[in-house]
């Protein structure tokens, strides 16, 4: 990227920064769970329809998908995709920021609403700057990341990676563990395979067992279903019970293309500079984004969010979690490079 683009992003990022962050302050407000994000959908189209993009809502139940085109792409040129979450998680907030939620026992603890309102300042930017952009970009608003079967499934299905062809897709996802300014990277195998587990034992009153299974290779994954398929078997025929296992199938393993994950890496050194750029260890933590990473090359990177001079140091999924907004910033600027 030179100087002079450089500048012009960097510019417009601040000019509309305190807009952005009021998007992220009222869907805090205003959290939905999975699959039912439906306020949720309608606020981000009312935002595309301000920009001026054109959007197809209600995919998957509540996805709502916008693309970015200059005068010199064809309706069916293979795009770049960028995609946000949008659900929150049914979890009571003990914050006490005044945009704390207004709903009881709902929570935006996993950074959705960031995710969203980073992409909308992501959209608006990209939209002014299409002329320059060398592929069209899809902007891609998902539903039910946390949760069973995964929005990104559903989308799929749904044909979001055709008409046009998605040629390579990328999300951020916040990091309380890094303070803001920062990324966390990793090429190739990151996150784990996730699968439900109910075991019901019935001997001669009955007792449920419930949880998850991890893995970090496919193989494994099959076979150990299968080998707690005979262990419930054989556990029947041994005490002369009933035992019921179900396993159901949930999110793959998430791996990121590694030339995608390098040439964006080299990108993200250039423009905040090689220090504020960290490896990432492998996680056994499961993301809904690796269905993508199935079918497409991804890059599935991390935006800092901490601020442990502010308090902000708890983790996602805690009823304490924030982020510090300056990460609107920094995400908005990862994004946009992204897809430049």
């Amino acid at each position: 990227m030179n100087h002079e683009l450089k500048e012009v992003i960097t510019t417009k990022v601040s000019a509309i920064y305190e807009k952005i962050k009021g998007y992220r302050e009222h869907l805090h407000q205003n959290p939905e769970l999975s699959y039912k994000e439906f306020n949720t959908m309608e606020y981000v189209a009312a935002k595309l329809k301000e920009i001026g993009l054109p959007y197809e809502k209600g995919l998957a139940g509540t996805g709502i998908v916008g693309i970015i085109r200059s005068s010199k792409h064809s309706e069916n040129q293979a795009c770049i995709g960028l995609r946000a979450d949008l659900d929150a998680l049914p979890i009571q907030e003990q914050n006490t920021a005044s945009y704390k939620s207004k709903v009881d026992g709902i929570m935006h603890a996993c950074g959705h609403d960031v995710h969203t309102s980073i992409l909308l300042g992501t959209a608006e930017i990209l939209f002014e700057l299409r002329e320059d952009l060398e592929h069209p970009v899809k902007l891609i608003f998902q539903p039910g990341e946390e949760k069973n079967p995964g929005g990104a499934s559903l989308l799929i299905e749904a044909g979001v990676l055709e008409n046009p062809k998605v040629k390579e897709m990328y999300a951020l996802h916040v990091f309380p563990e890094l303070e803001v300014g920062k990324f966390g990277m990793r090429s190739g195998l990151y996150m784990a395979s996730s699968d439900e587990l109910h075991l019901e034992i019935i001997i001669p009153d009955r007792a449920e067992i419930k949880g998850t299974f991890r893995t970090m290779n496919e193989e494994w994954r099959e076979k150990a279903a299968i080998l707690l398929m005979d262990l419930a078997n054989n556990l029947e025929n041994k005490y002369r019970g009933n035992v019921n296992l179900i396993v159901s199938k949930g999110y793959p393993f998430l791996k990121n293309d590694m030339e995608l994950t390098e040439k964006l890496k080299t990108k993200f050194e250039s423009f905040f500079g090689q220090e504020n750029i960290e490896g990432l260890a492998l996680r056994m933590t499961s993301e809904d984004f690796s269905f993508y990473s199935q079918t497409i090359p991804v890059c599935f990177f991390r935006l800092g969010v901490g601020n442990k001079e502010q308090g902000i140091i708890y983790s996602v999924h805690h009823p304490k979690f924030d982020v510090d907004s300056a990460c609107l910033k920094t995400g908005m600027l990862a994004m946009i490079q992204a897809a430049l």
